[in-house]
């Protein structure tokens, strides 16, 4: 940059010119901790801060070397990068950008976060700011004299991670496990019951058992923090089942023989398994004779279908349509499971000629897999027969009145006789 080129060239006119007063450059947090592997500084990150002198402050930018061991910190610039860079492990070179003032102001010039490299021993490092003379570093005034800043460094201390024995926890929390979605009869079905293990040192297992009719992972071992599931499941039956799984725990604080957690379960009863019927078309397809009948009757006759096979939710369907005059009923139907299927009726008005052609057709759908088929009736009617009224038929004849006039005249004469002699 220009203004590496300024300090450089003014840096040993400085020298001649004395030294002016100038604040202090300090590395904060002073102290800090990092864990071993890869742990970021606590605190973090760490700050580049320029603090004026009590009086007298002269100082208007300064450039220097922060220096830190690359085989036990790694580095990146958090913030104030127009100011910082690291140009090369284990240097990020602070060059302040003041222009505008002659006096630095307070503050933070950039941070930087450290973190442990992965096989960084144990122990203290330091992070040493340096002016080297020789690249122009140096805190220097308005004026390209020297000033004489006061540099407070920091250390950071690679530490061991404090050993926490392996525990377990587990969702859900021993109790109830909830009941099993639903299911077929026969088919299989599994929930997890995640165990996870917290810490860093030690080893934690498991060891479980089910009741009759569900199943579980055996066992489980840890070694390291994590989650691992344990497997439950369960074959659905006609009846729903009840049990349990009990796993034993030995862990940091759970020693041999360790602890029993344990979960109830319940597994549904399962539902038959779908199977589609398979529809049969009893009447004969083809030529369909509607019966006879008088003219303007509407005449019926049935297409008789059956319907085997099916379970559960498997179902079948029936559409039938008509072309007119002639109708049909019911034009739609869904057969499910071991239902019957109906027969569809065909109906059609008479008139004094024959009819027909007319097609009916019915589109079947079922059976395993599925397939459609479309049957086809071709419906005549021979024409109506003209409506003759009966006969009137005379119920008696004149003998025969005069037989009934004489019986009753005979029941009224006995009548009177048998009231005389009571």
């Amino acid at each position: 940059m220009n203004f590496n080129k300024k300090i450089l060239a003014t840096f040993c006119l400085a020298a001649m010119a004395g030294v002016a007063d100038a604040g202090t450059i300090s590395i904060t947090p002073a102290t800090a901790t990092a864990l071993q592997a890869g742990g970021a500084t606590s605190p973090t990150p760490h700050a580049v801060v320029f603090q004026q002198a009590a009086s007298g402050e002269t100082t208007n930018n300064f450039q220097g070397r922060l220096i830190y061991d690359s085989t036990r910190l790694t580095a990146t610039i958090a913030s104030g990068a127009t100011a910082c860079t690291i140009p090369t492990a284990g240097t990020v070179v602070v060059v302040t950008q003041n222009f505008a003032t002659p006096v630095l102001a307070n503050g933070t010039v950039c941070e930087i976060a450290f973190t442990s490299v992965a096989a960084a021993p144990l122990g203290v490092t330091n992070l040493d700011f340096q002016f080297n003379a020789g690249l122009g570093d140096g805190c220097l005034d308005a004026a390209a004299a020297t000033a004489a800043c006061t540099i407070n460094d920091a250390t950071v201390e690679i530490i061991n991670a404090p050993l926490v024995p392996l525990t377990l926890s587990y969702a859900p929390a021993p109790g109830a496990l909830g009941a099993f979605a639903s299911g077929v009869i026969g088919s299989t079905a599994t929930q997890n019951i995640v165990a996870t293990a917290a810490g860093n040192s030690g080893t934690a297992s498991l060891a479980c058992t089910a009741t009759a009719g569900f199943t579980v992972t055996p066992s489980l071992n840890f070694a390291a923090a994590g989650p691992q599931n344990v497997a439950v499941g369960c074959t659905y039956g006609a009846a729903a089942a009840n049990g349990s799984v009990t796993c034993t725990e030995i862990d940091g604080d759970t020693a041999t023989p360790g602890a029993a957690r344990t979960w109830t379960a319940t597994c549904p009863a399962g539902s038959v398994a779908p199977v589609n019927p398979t529809i049969t078309t009893v009447t004969p397809i083809g030529a369909f004779a509607m019966p006879t009948g008088t003219i303007g009757q509407t005449v019926t006759r049935a297409i008789e279908f059956t319907a085997a096979g099916g379970a559960g939710s498997g179902s079948a369907t029936i559409a039938c349509t008509a072309a007119a005059p002639a109708t049909v009923s019911p034009a739609n139907q869904t057969i499910t499971g071991s239902a019957l299927a109906q027969n569809v009726v065909v109906s059609l008005p008479l008139t004094s000629a024959a009819q027909g052609p007319f097609a009916v057709s019915c589109a079947v759908t079922g059976g395993n897999p599925a397939t459609t088929r479309t049957d086809t009736f071709n419906v005549t009617a021979a024409a109506g027969s003209a409506f003759v009224a009966p006969s009137v038929v005379p119920a008696t004849s004149t003998w025969s009145m005069f037989a009934l006039i004489a019986l009753m005249v005979g029941f009224g004469v006995a009548l009177v006789g048998f009231r005389r002699n009571h």
